[in-house]
């Protein structure tokens, strides 16, 4: 069994950074998948084409990715769009 990980607020002060740039790396990977998978102006929306399924699933990944990082460093993602991570 592991061992539980108590972190201090300058242990979680000093994850900050780290955290800020992958949370922008999940906003910038949202993005990209809405972008693919969002009707252009003025036509109907339709399923994703499977190059764009494809895309679409690439990044959904990276975040998924992202997320279990956050996991492995000893937090526990509360709010994706807030940026909450619990410790």
């Amino acid at each position: 069994m592991a061992r539980k990980k108590y972190f201090t607020a300058k242990d979680v002060d000093l994850l900050i950074p780290k955290l800020e740039s992958i949370f922008e790396h999940i906003t910038m990977c949202e993005t990209k998948a809405q972008g693919l998978s969002a009707a252009p102006s003025g036509k109907t929306p339709s399923a994703p084409d499977s190059r764009a399924q494809s895309e679409i699933s690439f990044w959904l990944e990276a975040i998924e990715d992202d997320l279990n990082y956050i996991y492995r460093l000893g937090g526990i993602t509360k709010d994706v769009e807030g940026g909450l991570v619990g410790f």
